[in-house]
């Protein structure tokens, strides 16, 4: 596992770390991460949870039940049963048509007479819960030439965990020989799901007392945990002192970026119990 800390002295200088975990394959172990980043908590940092309903007119529906109800009552006097099943699919229909003719043609006339309208009896049914997204900009400023390249090795994680691979194999057996020409062109190419990542918030309590090592043990669920996502942006700037800096290497000297992800799947309640609280610890589908 490759790991990169920013600053060199991050663990005895921070209280929160966040901690960034990229995984390269859908097969890794959740405790065995590829690659993992560790960075100064951002001073900007929210989470948002929202979930969206669909609001639903239950008058309508009503309505028509209602006409088809009424259609049952003479179903009841009729002999045959082929009769009675031929009458209250009428009925139904009926009802459909009815309701639908009273909207269309009375609804405009009796909102302009009354200045009323009907009760629709909306209400909200669940639709889904909705992807978190999540914006976090690091300012990072290197003391060193060394620090500095740290700041790049982490860009280009970030940079290369973004991006789909593609699947060069499966090309090949569609008559690519793989040479480069080749595998460029038409169909030749397929794009795979990029590497996933995993964020969560490492709080160091032993600082005070000279102590410069985290693990699990030190992960808080004072903030939030998310699930695997992907990295939809990143923004890279490498004049954010608002001119030219450099280290004699050509290394930039006062670098920022943002990094835009989203969780690849919606989270129920349970998930949300798993993730923000540990309730039931790590699961390597989420």
């Amino acid at each position: 596992m490759l790991k990169h800390t920013f600053p060199e002295d991050l663990l005895s200088q921070s209280p929160m770390v966040i901690r960034f975990r990229i995984y390269d394959k859908v097969t890794t172990p959740e405790s065995s991460p590829d690659i993992m980043i560790l960075l100064p908590a951002p001073l900007a940092l929210s989470n948002q949870y929202s979930v969206s309903f669909d609001d639903l007119e239950a008058g309508l529906l009503e309505k028509t039940f209602e006409e088809f109800s009424e259609g049952v009552n003479n179903v009841m006097n009729t002999n045959s049963a082929g009769e009675a099943t031929v009458a209250a699919l009428g009925s139904f229909a009926d009802g459909v048509v009815n309701t639908v003719g009273n909207v269309i043609g009375g609804a405009g006339i009796v909102r302009r007479a009354l200045g009323s309208n009907i009760n629709k009896k909306n209400e909200m049914v669940i639709n889904k819960p909705n992807n978190r997204s999540f914006n976090l900009r690091f300012q990072l400023v290197p003391k060193k030439k060394e620090e500095s390249k740290t700041i790049q090795d982490i860009i280009q994680a970030f940079k290369l965990a973004m991006h789909p691979p593609t699947n060069k194999a499966l090309g090949q057996q569609n008559g690519s020989n793989g040479s480069p020409a080749e595998d460029s062109g038409a169909g030749g190419i397929f794009f795979l799901n990029p590497a996933r990542v995993k964020v969560d918030f490492l709080f160091n309590n032993d600082i005070q007392q000279g102590n410069g090592s985290l693990s699990d043990a030190n992960k808080t669920n004072k903030l939030f945990s998310t699930s695997f996502c992907f990295i939809q942006s990143l923004d890279v700037n490498y004049h954010n002192a608002g001119a030219p800096s450099y280290f004699g290497d050509g290394q930039p000297g006062n670098m920022s970026f943002n990094i835009q992800m989203q969780e690849i799947r919606p989270n129920s309640r349970e998930m949300i119990s798993r993730i923000d609280y540990d309730s039931r610890g790590d699961n390597n589908n989420e």
